[in-house]
């Protein structure tokens, strides 16, 4: 079996692990105070968790190793867009391939770039496909939107980024314009907070999280939790966008 580990994660295994081994030390050194433990404690359970995270990345789908989730290969055909080693996720809801008439909108304002499949799932792929992928719509009559990430402003508190209050009630009303509810927005942020923040505290983001990193990052990815991201990614979505520019 061949573990092909993703760079970021392997960075924090290493660095954890690091600090697990040197709070052994300090324990075995100072078996009687407290704060060695503490330490010892608080490192164990990052580096626990970051191997899980990466047993989980290994899984995301069983047909790709690892180290090749974020370098998806996609082909454009005259009618149809080819995923021929797969796609990111296990869970979504087609095989390799997807036909011009089964893609509601393009959508070139997520990041990366994505496109509606059958008006329910949001696809992704790579920047390097932008072009590609908006010649594709354009050949094939598929509407080409820039409609709001939903996800993005979802995710704003958790980049390392500082924004004002004027921002952030800002950021709230254009959500709720977008289909969410204020309670919803709250709990929505609570609920992913924690993962969101861990893993930034490696990336350092300051630009831009969204959709696919709350994927890439959630722990034990199971398919309710994936289509749940995928009803809220949709909230401002309309079929009646389909077929047109």
């Amino acid at each position: 079996m061949t573990f092909n580990f993703n760079k970021k994660l392997s960075y924090g295994l290493g660095v954890f692990g690091l600090f697990t081994a040197l709070s052994v030390i300090m324990v075995i050194t100072n078996i009687d105070q407290i704060i060695p433990w503490l330490i010892f404690i608080t490192t164990s359970i990052l580096l626990s968790l970051t191997i899980i995270k990466l047993w989980k990345h290994r899984n995301l789908n069983p047909n790709i190793i690892p180290g090749k989730h974020s370098h998806i290969f996609t082909e454009f055909k005259e009618k149809t867009i080819v995923f021929p080693n797969g796609y990111f996720y296990k869970y979504c809801s087609f095989r390799n391939e997807i036909k011009a008439e089964q893609i509601s909108e393009i959508n070139l304002n997520t990041t990366p770039p994505s496109f509606v499949f059958e008006d329910k799932e949001v696809i992704f792929v790579e920047y390097k496909y932008r072009g590609a992928l908006e010649n594709f719509g354009r050949q094939n009559n598929i509407a080409i939107v820039n409609r709001p990430e939903i996800w993005e402003m979802i995710c704003e508190p958790y980049l390392d980024t500082e924004f004002d209050e004027e921002h952030k009630n800002r950021t709230i009303q254009l959500l709720i314009e977008n289909g969410l509810t204020e309670s919803e927005i709250y709990s929505i942020r609570k609920k992913i907070k924690n993962i969101m923040m861990f893993y930034n505290s490696f990336v350092w983001d300051w630009v831009h999280l969204g959709q696919s990193d709350y994927l890439d990052w959630t722990l034990f990815l199971t398919r309710k939790k994936y289509w749940w991201t995928m009803n809220i990614a949709l909230r401002n979505f309309k079929k009646d966008n389909k077929g047109s520019h």
